[in-house]
């Protein structure tokens, strides 16, 4: 998938197509959890909903869009790096309203299961955005080894 992205990104006049297929993806992923909840099982931790690949495709789709956002819209992603720990705070807030909803099946077991975890994906990439701002307090941290380990 980034492999294709930049790919049609950089064929492409603009990143625009590269956007959509993004979106086409994350909403591929959602499809995908809801068929499985409908036919397999009615909840959002069953093994078809949960482990499948296709339905959990979205912390790297999120990932591709950090990585589009700092290519090929540097001005916005500047913008966004000067408010590390607004945006901590922000995934902070999110990851766990979100995590909450999903385990008592919140707003419908439904829901939950199917966009559940693209939002705490989406939550993931907001705490990783934090991360990477040098005004954060996630980027003061060293874990040892963390570094070697992302080359």
């Amino acid at each position: 998938m980034p492999l294709a992205v930049l790919a049609l990104a950089r064929w492409a006049r603009s990143a625009r197509p590269a956007w959509y297929l993004l979106g086409a993806a994350v909403t591929t992923g959602v499809g995908a959890r809801a068929y499985a909840w409908l036919v397999h099982d009615h909840g959002a931790f069953a093994a078809e909903v949960y482990y499948s690949s296709f339905c959990r495709s979205d912390e790297l789709l999120f990932g591709v869009a950090i990585a589009m956002l700092r290519n090929f819209h540097e001005d916005l992603f500047d913008r966004l790096m000067r408010h590390g720990n607004v945006l901590l705070a922000g995934g902070l807030g999110m990851a766990t309203a979100l995590l909450v909803c999903i385990s008592n099946n919140l707003p419908t077991p439904f829901l939950a299961a199917a966009f559940g975890f693209s939002l705490v994906a989406a939550s993931f990439a907001v705490l990783t955005c934090a991360a990477l701002s040098s005004n954060c307090l996630l980027n003061r941290i060293r874990v040892p080894g963390a570094a070697s380990l992302a080359l």
